[in-house]
């Protein structure tokens, strides 16, 4: 069995994720067919994925979703408990967690933009509007149809916006960070 051991840089650049990630939900924005709100968080969600291999992608957002059932205030629009990952939500803050993974999983070892958008948009937007979508349909017991034209249809322009933004984000990102790995300690 292989043990994964973080060193230092690992571990802050998750934290700084999982706190950039939170700060994310207070962009919330409402639309009016829907209790979802349009964040800002999938535009982080997918720049985690693609800094982050797959493990540490998918424990950043576990972290973020720990932080948000304890009560603490992460969530879209600064909402945190419980009550968030069954309410009308749930299924969203579920898709983060397996499109982090799926996306940080088949982006590549190394930055190639049309893989990035073809991951991001391909697999991290249906991930996380479908179960959104899914949950959000037996949550208000309405039908498919309903749950796709009110939790995801609306939000797909953004998506693509968003996902396109962080791919074009992760280049810089990748690069300052690696410049601050090599970076030799005073």
């Amino acid at each position: 069995m292989q043990t994964t051991r973080w060193n230092i840089h690992d571990l802050t650049q998750m934290a700084l994720l999982a706190a950039l990630l939170s700060a994310s939900a207070y962009l919330a924005f409402p639309i009016p067919v829907t209790l979802v709100n349009v964040t800002a968080q999938t535009l982080i969600l997918n720049l985690i994925a693609l800094l982050l291999d797959r493990r540490k992608a998918a424990l950043t957002v576990l972290v973020w979703i720990l932080l948000g059932a304890v009560g603490i205030p992460v969530y879209s629009g600064g909402r945190g408990g419980l009550s968030e990952l069954v309410g009308p939500t749930g299924g969203y803050i579920l898709g983060f967690l397996i499109a982090a993974y799926l996306i940080a999983l088949l982006k590549g070892k190394e930055y190639a933009l049309p893989r990035y958008l073809l991951v991001t948009i391909c697999i991290g937007i249906p991930v996380i509007d479908l179960l959104g979508a899914t949950w959000y349909k037996f949550f208000a017991d309405i039908s498919w149809r309903t749950a796709l034209l009110t939790t995801a249809l609306p939000f797909l322009p953004g998506d693509l916006i968003k996902s396109i933004a962080a791919v074009l984000m992760a280049k810089p990102f990748q690069v300052a960070l690696t410049h601050i790995r090599r970076r030799p300690s005073a």
